[in-house]
């Protein structure tokens, strides 16, 4: 007996069995004897009784229902057969007899949208069988039919604009038509013909038909016109007629809305039924009583009428009718979908029943029932598909054959030809010229030369007479006019080198940034001594080049001298020849390194393309989802050439299979094959081409004898062919195309297409001139344009919980701020580093600052209260303000940068808005708006003012979702999701083109951001970042995928902020630089630059060729620069300067002439040291002692002194030595320092001021470069100062003369505010002061009551006191220390904020944030209220204060000594007591080794493994050091272990980098790190078998679980062995392994 598992329903049987039954135990048993097989379906079994051979059907619940279904010969086995039942992975037994369910499949599918899918559903809701696996990832799926001889289910897919089809069992999905279709609300299938019908209520209003197979090729245009709506249509293929709706929307009258009917063909069309209609939505016809019903969307009401037009009436008016959309006809019922509420109904046409079967959310579209039984009778196109080549029609009592549009039927009446129109006449514009034959050419082609006309008119000496040129063009000999710029630029424009003659170069003047070369040529002076022969004839490369040419500050030196980014040092990849490794390939010349990967894969990777040279073959498998590999070659080209009649492939193979291909003149079908189409050359030369050879034979030696082409040459105005069939075809010469008529030859307009330039293009005849923006220069290949700026572009996007970026060079993929609630938009304001983001859950606009070394630092809130969903947001770079877009509130408004000022700008009038941007040059801003009715784009002018409508011309229920401005084209650039494209359009609005549409990698675009010339865009559906050329939408390549629906982007470069460059007035004040308009003082045309990048400038001056700004400041002894945009900020000059305090006098060398200089330290009586001037050819160094300089000079090779007051009495001390850079005279009594300051930190950084308020000097060298410094504190033994930065979430530390600096502690911190030694403040929720030992232990309450907000706490050692400060009750206090008693107020005020006390000698010294804009101030400890103030001024970012005192840290305990024998951390507990403890692991027994942890919770982030314990939660000390290694950890995703050994050993951690593609291992002691499989994609799911030491690891790149043995010497090990391979569009993702059961546990979606 076999039994097999239940499934779904089988149709019941009707006859019945008699048996017998007995009772046992009370429950009845029905006993059937000699049972062969069982079976078991939905609620029956199924047997074989081998007595009489019958089939029985028993009810498994209830045995009293026995049935007898059939009677067969030899029956032993049963199997009960139902398609969906299996999986592609089951497998069926047969033994003797398997039974199949019925034929006719029967259920119902309908479309719906948000998210667009087409689901199926039995008839009977009580069963929950789907019946058919659903359509996704579609957005309106309004029009449904099936095929059922097929299986196949087609759709309308409306705002995708295309028809496509899927089985019902999810197989053989494909779009079948895409092209201009406007929108399709209706489609029917002819199950006799073959043949699709659908509705287009595009601008044309169309009726038409294609065949199901080859639909593309075969589409013809049936009706088009007179008609306001067409939406549903069916056909009745047995009697010849279709039948369509026709909706109005005018209300007022009823008599508009109409049925029409027509024969097939499109012949006969009448009005069926019109009058008291005027919505008439879906249409289904009963084909057996010849009855037509249909539901009206405005009456709400469902009607009928028979065929013969009789009988019409309402058979179901309800309430249930609120917006009937979908009919569908079956038995005695009607169905349909109501758009509105998402609901489908059933109504029994004989008892007027309706019945919800299923509620979703709307909107709900067409829906159908699926049943072969409607599908049935013939016609005349039954058979061979009626005898006709293309279309076969039918009509009542016959057929007829039809051809597509561009086809015509030929006079046999079956078989198609291509069509060939006549010439049309032509009227020429106002910029052409006619020529004598008719043809028009531009005007401009008048008398230059050529013959355009190709008859001599344009040419002709009475227009040519006295021709001249205008004042910016070159005239030549020809006559001939090309731009000035265009002449000895090293192309022959004229025609005859004129242009690029001696005599025309010679008298050329180069403009004042070039270079003028031997031969008259102008060059950038960028171009001089970079060892590449520019100019031609070398002299640009001249003897006196003096090499590295190299930017020194931001560009490395290669050995070679080539110049590379400093920022690509120690980055694993070696530019310099001769460094490559073995899995690299060197370049030639210029010695890039590339992957061997990359070699002979198609695509030149080296600027010279030798990476392409010498291949045989491919090594790469091309991407399959979006190249195409050639077969004989395996060269990889994009699929979009594939079957476009251009070979790209040596071998043809692009060409080849191409079914979806029809020509196109001057190409020419084969005839029994138009999936092969030729060149005109191919046709009759006599050899076969066409496998039916219908490219020669008879008919070519006809039309060679007749030679039609030597008849005015065809009618062809350059080439002509001779092609079977009677006909000829005319062809061009490159760089020309073919126009409409199919005869003339027009000169390809390369910049119109933009198929050439990827930014500025010029265009002169077949001359095409590249040249590119403001900022960007020309690459080697003279078409494509590369930044000129040294910083490097990166993308950063948001995925709404992180935001991320792309670095666009290396595509390293790092973290920038993770744990965000909903991060929808984001900008960034270029010239402060500063990122802005949207939070549509917490309502929050939010901003940080930008590291240069990665991450965002110093994050707040800008904007907190009124907020509803602020879907929108950019950032004004140039006024300084943030714009944003709320969706809810429907209204824009704006701010300063840190959120003050904030003001609404634009209210009301929104139904939807969504993105927002801005050109602040020109003071627009523009925004979308979803409106479901109105969808448009909107702009205004940055203050509000002038609001108008830019572009409306969109589908409704558009969705324009990004939004961005092209600031070089002056175009706006936004995304559609409801027709997945991108359009561009002017500022104005007009203009407007489509980018790309229907990609695969734009199937829900939602951001949009520019970048040179190409356009990126982040994808919903598909989960990438992807960019493609921002004219043609060509080149499409994805440059993320992420694992969450990625929302904005923007791409961080100067260039996407540009500015308006003109004079302005430069002045600077000691704390700010500012540049402000001439003719406005009060803009600012440039970002100010104030601290911390300044402390005390007295000289500014610029160099407009690089835009820098250069500055002396005093206080850092420093000599900065910046790039004007406020980018670039670097010290250039830190050694050459020299402070006299005794004279308060600045003492500098200046660079240009080698002299010595002074001036005041205020900036005032600057002086060059005269005597000096003869004696000093090259200073480089200098420094001061006593009354000496002492300086060092490069050229003379020498060191000397001179009086430092007059420069007099020059000695030499020492001759033969060169290269001095640096000098400093050693002496111990300078290097002890000041004994005692006072220190205090503010987020940019640490500052030292004396003791004396009347002391204005600085007692420390600044120490900046912090984001967010708060807690301060010193070790005077080593003379090093300590601080938490709050911005980086570390701790560091530097000498207290800056010549070192490190990070100490810089992962595993949180909020670190301060960092403290032996005391505690809290102010939770119960505020109070305590103190403990050292190790934590023996923890006592020193202060609990009259305290809200404890802050600063400081020691008075002399006095034994504890001192702190209480922001929220405003005062300072102090207790005893040991014992916590005589507390008293020692400063109580009103209007302070009080963050921060320090105690020493016989003053307290506190921060003060309210006092004169953030105060450090000064008080007698026993009388504090007579206070003096030491600085003002500070912000209110001031923090904490601390005395630097020496003398403090006197005294020693048992930990100074050998670390009190602990292995890790000695933490003395006073009484000559310690306590060891360990930072990582556990305290052994005892007391002083730290063992390992035996099992912990390891975790990647990414760049870094951390880990936590398992169980004991307090312990917030990781079981074992965080690891993080830049050169070998960059995308850490998949981890795996090896557990070997316990307390003191050291485990194996596997884990896999997606950045490398590799599998590494390396011990949890950090130790023993190596590559153990390379090449091995996207990996993340890993696990490790530890009794085979194997590997198993799922591969989403190529769909796969492979394994391989860690100890390839072991026996029987595993090489790389794929376990299990799956299908491309599988994504395997986690994977676990159960090893006593040997099973391989996976996730895959």
């Amino acid at each position: 007996m076999t039994v097999t598992p239940s499934y779904s329903s089988l149709d019941q049987g009707n006859s019945r069995l008699e048996n017998y039954s007995q009772e046992i135990l009370g429950v009845k048993v029905y006993f059937i004897r000699h049972l062969c097989g069982l079976a078991v379906f939905e609620n029956y079994l199924y047997t074989v009784n081998s007595d009489n051979l019958s089939i029985l059907r028993i009810n498994r619940y209830n045995g009293t229902d026995v049935q007898s279904l059939a009677r067969l010969d030899n029956a032993k086995e049963i199997r009960v057969y139902q398609k969906r039942t299996q999986t592609a992975a089951s497998v069926v037994y047969v033994c003797n007899l398997s039974l199949a369910g019925p034929k006719n499949e029967l259920f119902l599918f309908y479309g719906k949208g948000r998210p667009g899918i087409i689901r199926g559903m039995d008839l009977n809701t009580k069963v929950s069988d789907e019946y058919m696996i659903p359509i996704e990832n579609l957005v309106n799926p309004r029009a449904l039919d099936f095929h059922a001889e097929t299986n196949y289910i087609y759709f309308a897919d409306t705002t995708s604009f295309l028809i496509g089809r899927q089985k019902i069992d999810g197989t053989e999905r494909e779009t079948i038509l895409k092209d201009d279709l406007d929108n399709v609300e209706g489609i029917a299938v002819d199950w006799i013909g073959n043949n699709l019908y659908w509705t287009n209520d595009g601008h044309r209003k169309t009726i038409a038909v294609a065949r199901l197979e080859k639909a593309a090729q075969s589409r013809k245009t049936l009706l088009e016109g007179d008609m306001s709506h067409p939406r549903g249509i069916v056909v009745d293929p047995v009697n010849g007629w279709m039948y369509w709706t026709d909706w109005e929307e005018d209300e007022i009258d009823d008599s508009v809305g109409r049925i029409e009917k027509a024969w097939m063909d499109g012949y006969s069309r009448q009005i069926f039924v019109t009058s008291k209609m005027l919505w008439p939505n879906g249409l289904t016809l009963d084909y057996h009583a010849n009855v037509l019903y249909w539901c009206d969307a405005y009456y709400d009401h469902i009607e009928r009428i028979f065929l013969n037009g009789t009988d019409r009436k309402v058979v179901y008016n309800g309430k249930d009718l609120n917006h009937p959309f979908g009919l569908s006809h079956h038995g005695n019922y009607i169905f349909w979908t109501d758009y509105m509420n998402g609901s489908i109904f059933q109504l029994d046409l004989v008892t007027r029943n309706v019945t919800l079967l299923r509620s979703e959310r709307p909107p709900l579209f067409g829906l159908q029932i699926y049943d072969p039984r409607k599908q049935q009778g013939d016609n005349a196109c039954r058979v061979n598909n009626g005898g006709c080549s293309t279309l076969c029609l039918a009509i009542p009592g016959g057929r007829v054959c039809a051809c597509a549009d561009n086809q015509l039927l030929e006079e046999n009446s079956t078989t198609c030809m291509i069509k060939h129109g006549e010439v049309l006449p032509q009227l020429c514009k106002a910029e052409q010229f006619q020529c004598n034959n008719k043809r028009c050419i531009q005007d401009r082609w008048r008398c230059d030369g050529d013959d355009d006309c190709l008859d001599g008119s344009d040419e002709h000496s009475e227009i040519c007479f006295n021709h001249s040129c205008p004042d910016d063009q070159f005239k030549c000999q020809n006559n001939r006019c090309i731009p000035k710029r265009w002449l000895c630029d090293g192309a022959n424009d004229c025609g005859n080198n004129e242009d690029e003659s001696n005599k025309t170069c010679a008298a050329r003047t180069c403009q004042v940034d070039q270079f003028s070369c031997g031969n008259g040529r102008c060059i950038p002076t960028s171009w001089l001594c970079d060892r590449e022969d520019d100019c031609g004839d070398e002299t640009d490369e001249m003897i006196s080049c003096e090499f590295p040419t190299c930017e020194p500050l931001t560009q490395f030196i290669c050995k070679n001298g080539r110049c590379i980014s400093s920022k690509w040092l120690c980055d694993s990849e070696t530019p310099s020849p001769g460094r490559c490794s073995g899995k690299e390939f060197q370049c030639s010349p210029d010695g890039n390194c590339v992957p061997e990967l990359w070699r002979c894969d198609g695509e030149k990777d080296c600027e010279d393309g030798s990476d392409e040279k010498g291949c045989n073959g491919t090594i790469r498998l091309c991407d399959e989802k979006t190249k195409f590999s050639c077969k004989s070659t395996g060269r990889c080209i994009s699929k979009a050439w594939l079957c476009d009649g251009d070979i790209d492939c040596e071998d043809q193979s692009d060409e080849d299979n191409c079914e979806g291909y029809m020509c196109g003149p001057p190409k020419y079908p084969c005839a029994n094959d138009t999936s092969i189409c030729l060149q005109p050359e191919k046709l009759c030369n006599g050899r076969r081409d066409c496998p039916d050879g219908s490219d020669e034979g008879d008919l070519c030696v006809f039309h060679v004898i007749s030679d039609e082409c030597s008849l005015n040459n065809g009618g062809c105005s350059h080439q002509c062919s001779v092609v079977p069939g009677g006909r000829i075809v005319c062809s061009c010469p490159a760089g020309f195309s073919l126009s409409i008529d199919n005869k003339t030859c027009e000169i390809m307009d390369y910049c119109t297409k933009h198929l050439k330039c990827s930014q500025v293009c010029e265009q002169h005849k077949n001359t095409v001139k590249c040249s590119c923006y403001e900022g960007w220069k020309l690459s080697k290949d003279g078409e494509n344009c590369v930044s000129s700026d040294p910083f490097e572009a990166f993308i950063i996007f948001s995925i709404r919980h992180e935001i991320r970026k792309i670095d666009l060079h290396k595509r390293d993929y790092s973290l920038l701020v993770p744990g965000l609630r909903n991060t929808i938009a984001l900008d960034f304001h270029f010239s402060q580093s500063l990122l802005y983001w949207t939070d549509v859950v917490e309502d929050k606009i939010y901003r940080g600052k930008l590291s240069d070394t990665g991450g965002v630092s110093a994050i707040e809130v800008v904007v907190q209260h009124g907020l509803a969903t602020p879907e929108g947001l950019t950032v004004d770079w140039i006024a300084g303000n943030i714009y944003w877009i709320d969706s809810n509130l429907d209204q824009i408004e704006v701010a300063k940068l840190d959120g003050t000022l904030r003001t609404t700008l634009i209210a009301g009038a929104m139904e939807h808005p969504r993105a927002i941007a801005l050109d602040p040059r020109y003071g627009i801003l523009f925004w979308t708006d979803w409106d479901a009715n109105f969808p448009r784009i909107e702009s205004a002018s940055m203050s509000g003012a002038e609001r108008k409508i830019i572009y409306k011309d969109m589908d409704t229920g558009a969705w324009p979702n990004g939004l961005t401005v092209d600031h070089f084209e002056k175009r706006i650039v936004w995304t559609d999701a409801r027709s997945d494209a991108i359009y561009s359009a002017l500022y104005d609005g007009t203009s407007m083109i489509e980018i790309i549409r229907g990609h695969e990698y734009l199937s829900h675009p939602f951001a949009v951001s520019l970048y040179g010339s190409e356009v990126y865009w982040t994808d919903w559906r598909t989960n990438t970042l992807a960019k493609a050329n921002k004219w043609t939408g060509q080149n499409v390549s994805v440059i993320q995928k992420t694992s969450a629906q990625p929302f904005d982007l923007q791409i961080y470069h100067p260039s996407r902020q540009p500015q308006e460059r003109k004079k302005f007035l430069l002045y600077a004040r000691r704390s700010e630089i500012r540049g402000v308009d001439i003719e406005n003082p009060y803009f600012n045309f440039i970002t100010a630059f104030t601290v911390p990048d300044i402390d005390d400038v007295t000289v500014i001056d610029f160099d407009a060729v690089e835009e820098r700004l250069y500055w002396t400041d005093v206080k850092t002894q420093t000599i900065k620069r910046a790039f004007i945009n406020g980018t670039g900020l670097e010290t250039i000059i830190s050694r050459g300067l020299s402070i006299d305090y005794g004279e308060n006098k600045l003492y500098w060398i200046s660079s240009g002439n080698g002299t010595i200089n002074r001036c005041n330290l205020d900036g005032g009586n600057l002086e060059i040291i005269e005597s000096m001037k003869e004696d000093l050819t090259k200073a480089t160094a200098l420094t001061i002692m006593d009354k000496k300089l002492w300086w060092a000079d490069q050229n003379l090779a020498q060191i000397g002194t001179c009086n430092k007051k007059d420069g007099r009495n020059p000695t030499v001390l020492r001759n033969k030595t060169s290269g001095v850079v640096h000098m400093k005279v050693y002496d111990k009594a300078t290097q002890q320092g000041i004994e005692s300051f006072l220190m205090y930190s503010i987020h940019e950084g640490i500052r030292g001021i004396p003791l004396d308020p009347n002391d204005k000097m600085d007692a420390l060298m600044p120490v900046s470069g912090t984001s967010f410094a708060v807690g301060i504190d010193f070790h005077a033994g080593n003379d090093t100062i300590y601080w938490t930065d709050m911005g980086f979430n570390k701790i560091s530390r530097s000498k207290r003369d800056q010549t070192w600096k490190e990070d100490i502690v810089t992962n595993g911190l949180g909020r670190v505010e301060g960092i403290a030694v032996d005391w505690i403040a809290e102010w939770g929720q119960t505020p109070c002061i305590g103190k403990a030992h050292l190790d934590g232990s023996e923890k006592v309450v020193l202060v609990s009551l009259g305290i809200a907000w404890p802050n600063g706490i400081s020691i008075d050692y002399e006095e034994n006191k504890l001192y702190w400060c209480d922001a929220r009750t405003d005062k300072i206090e102090r207790i005893d220390l040991e014992s916590g008693g005589n507390r008293e107020i020692v400063l109580s005020g009103s209007n302070v904020d009080m963050f921060s006390v320090a105690v020493f000698g016989a003053y307290i010294y506190w921060s003060d944030r309210a006092h004169a804009n953030g105060s450090i101030r000064r008080g007698h400890k026993n009388e504090a209220t007579d206070a003096v103030t030491m600085r003002t001024g500070l912000g209110i970012n001031l923090k904490e204060v601390k005395v630097f005192n020496r003398a403090r840290e006197k005294g020693t305990n048992v930990c100074a000594k050998n670390n009190g024998g602990c292995h890790q951390l000695c933490l003395y507990r006073g009484n000559a007591q310690r306590t060891c403890a360990c930072a990582h692991g556990y305290l052994a027994e005892d007391g002083i080794t730290c063992l390992r942890h035996e099992g912990y919770l390891l975790y990647s982030g990414r760049t870094i493994l951390k880990s936590i314990h398992l169980s004991d939660e307090t312990n917030l000390n990781s079981p074992v050091r965080p690891y993080e290694n830049p050169e070998y950890f960059k995308n850490v995703i998949a981890l795996a272990f090896d557990y070997s050994l316990k307390g003191r050993g050291t485990n194996r951690i596997f884990f896999s980098d997606a950045h490398f593609g590799n599998i590494q291992v390396i011990k949890d002691n950090w130790a023993g790190r190596k590559v153990l499989i390379e090449n091995v994609g996207s990996v993340e799911g890993l696990a490790y078998h530890r009794a085979w030491d194997t590997l198993y690891w799922t591969s989403s790149t190529t769909s796969s679980i492979t394994r391989h043995t860690v100890d390839q010497r072991r026996r029987g090990a595993f090489n790389r062995e794929a376990v299990i391979t799956m299908s491309e569009d599988d994504h395997p993702h986690v994977l676990a392994l159960d090893e006593c059961q040997k099973y391989v546990l996976y996730l895959s979606y």
